[in-house]
């Protein structure tokens, strides 16, 4: 997809009220010029999470988390950058310029979706949805659930959809590249792909609809049709149930993978909520991406035959890869969590839930029993475990499980180690860092732009936070000579803090912080966040002295240093009229040095 227009961006972010938004998620009282709450991205009893309106971004001083509306937004819904644009965008009434052929392609998916979605739920309402409705509760499902998941109903004529399109001047061409409809093979015409089904909208975080899934009533087959891939589905990166499961896997820490849309409903009347679903496809790595945006904790909750507990197994590696701690929930033989709840009721379905173990440590139990008695058995063993532990990402977790399966196997870890090297091209390898490393790198990051703003030259510490209080005071700047700041991330973070607010004014915070093109360096980030989110310069006049003040110092220390150069000159000439201009210069830095000096006594 093409970019997004940066006055698109601007315009969004202007109109959309950081502290309203955040709102919606966070506890927020009002000290000050700032509000305060507890940080939602992770556990805190006192509040460190502040949210300044003044200069539309938020900050945890607990976690680091940080950035403007754009940022929480991808933070908490877990979207990509361009997503949470169009999201707000959305919600704000602001039409987003599709600047390409991918973006209209996309746009134009989503109004036949949307259009379909509209068709599907009023067929369901209407007379010729009784079937479905009946369907649906002897299913146990609920008239709560069809709302919440917008559930519909396909009826069985061929151009029940077409004609409804057609009426909402929805191009068939454009419900045809959103898999909505099929071109007939005489060429003249459209049908409708999904017929006789209860249809499920499989929605993106934000909830727009990608695409649909359909489950057959009778002895139709497939059993399942799912929406074919197009500008908007794509099957290796949605998850069924995701929009809906949000607030709860936040609350919970973890996220229920099943295997299919009633087995979600089933969770979801049992009171667990925080469930998902792959849609026609094993889990990939870029759910598992998905999924470690939300919680460290996954519990797979298959069908208890051997499909599910291979089923279970493969995610294994894909999940750890990622950096997530997967427990396994085993349903009785002949189970499923739909049949379950229909048999034993909620407890039973609960208890298997919570009951989860990790599923890691049951793979080694299991290949631990197989193995005794027998060296070619250990050996065995190890190989069969080699593609999970090679999979953890986080080194010192890897380590603890070497050297406890070593230590079970009665085998050196350094053999076990070898072993894991040389399977280290196999599909499972990792080769990129893990959320586990990925997170502690994030916490060094923090750290070090902790110790980069003590370290700071106090004068740019203040100049940046001046002028990140007030993006007004930028004209003062003028008198600052960028040659008087030492080279390193907190002139160049100076320099581009100026720009911006020359350019964007108050917004300029806000836009050097926004996820887009030329982003600020990790640590230059967090610096610039800690900074901003320090009171104590929140007073405009006191603002200005401080920059004037600050300006003085780093003149007076540009100063000091030319005269170094000079006295040093001064020594080792011998030529008489250079000795005098030598001379006159020092005198000049001198007299400016007082100069400076007698302002900021007056500051």
């Amino acid at each position: 997809m093409g970019r997004i227009p940066e006055q698109v961006v601007a315009e969004i972010r202007e109109r959309a009220d950081i502290v309203q938004f955040v709102g919606r998620y966070v506890t927020l009282r009002r000290s000050g010029s700032r509000y305060w709450g507890l940080c939602p991205f992770h556990g805190e009893k006192t509040a460190s999470f502040q949210v300044n309106e003044d200069k539309q971004i938020f900050y945890c001083f607990g976690c680091g988390a940080g950035g403007d509306v754009f940022a929480f937004r991808m933070r908490q819904e877990g979207l990509d950058f361009p997503d949470a644009v169009r999201a707000l965008g959305r919600e704000l009434g602001i039409a987003i310029p599709e600047a390409g052929a991918g973006e209209n392609q996309a746009a134009a998916a989503h109004r036949a979706n949307d259009a379909a979605c509209a068709f599907f739920r009023s067929e369901l309402r209407g007379p010729n949805g009784g079937a479905a409705r009946q369907y649906l509760a002897e299913r146990g499902v609920t008239e709560d659930l069809v709302d919440r998941f917008q559930i519909g109903f396909a009826p069985a004529g061929w151009d029940g959809l077409v004609s409804h399109l057609r009426r909402a001047s929805v191009p068939l061409a454009d419900a045809e590249a959103a898999g909505l409809v099929a071109r007939r093979q005489t060429g003249d015409g459209h049908y409708d792909r999904f017929r006789s089904r209860v249809v499920f909208p499989i929605t993106d975080p934000s909830g727009q609809i990608a695409g649909f899934g359909g489950r057959a009533m009778g002895d139709d087959t497939p059993k399942y049709l799912n929406s074919p891939e197009s500008p908007v589905y794509k099957k290796s990166r949605v998850l069924f149930g995701l929009a809906q499961a949000l607030d709860a896997i936040r609350q919970s820490g973890r996220v229920i993978v099943v295997e299919g849309y009633f087995d979600l409903l089933a969770l979801h009347r049992a009171g667990l909520h925080e469930a998902v679903a792959p849609c026609g496809t094993a889990l990939t790595q870029t759910h598992a991406h998905r999924i470690r945006r939300y919680a460290e904790e996954v519990v797979l909750l298959f069908d208890g035959d051997a499909a599910g507990q291979a089923a279970s197994e493969r995610a294994l590696p894909v999940l750890l890869a990622e950096g997530l701690r997967v427990r396994a929930a085993f349903l009785p033989l002949g189970d499923d969590p739909d049949t379950l709840l229909a048999k034993s009721g909620v407890a039973a379905l609960r208890s298997c839930v919570d009951s989860a173990v990790p599923l890691l440590d049951h793979l080694i139990e299991r290949a631990l029993k197989d193995a005794a008695g027998h060296a070619w058995a250990a050996a065995d063993a190890a190989r069969s475990l080699a593609p999970y532990l090679r999979a953890i990402g986080d080194p010192v977790e890897r380590a603890a499980y070497v050297r406890q399966l070593s230590s079970q196997l009665e085998i050196p870890p350094a053999a076990l180690d070898e072993a894991l090297r040389q399977g280290a091209g196999t599909a499972h390898a990792v080769s990129t860092p893990s959320p586990a490393r990925a997170g502690a790198t994030a916490r060094g990051v923090e750290a070090a732009a902790g110790r980069a703003a003590r370290e700071l030259e106090p004068a740019v510490r203040g100049l940046v936070a001046a002028l990140a209080a007030h993006a007004d005071l930028a004209p003062l700047f003028d008198e600052l000579d960028p040659a008087w700041v030492a080279p390193g991330p907190g002139r160049d973070l100076l320099l581009r803090l100026l720009d911006a607010s020359r350019a964007h004014g108050r917004a300029g915070v806000a836009t050097l912080l926004t996820a887009d093109s030329e982003p600020l360096p990790e640590d230059q980030r967090s610096l610039l966040l800690q900074l901003s989110a320090e009171p104590g310069l929140d007073d405009p006049r006191a603002a200005r002295r401080s920059v004037s003040d600050c300006i003085a110092t780093l003149e007076i220390a540009a100063l000091d240093r030319q005269k170094q150069q000079l006295d040093a000159r001064l020594k080792s000439c011998t030529d008489v009229a250079q000795l005098d201009a030598l001379t006159l210069e020092i005198q000049r830095i001198v007299t400016r040095k007082h100069e400076l000096r007698k302002s900021q006594s007056h500051l």
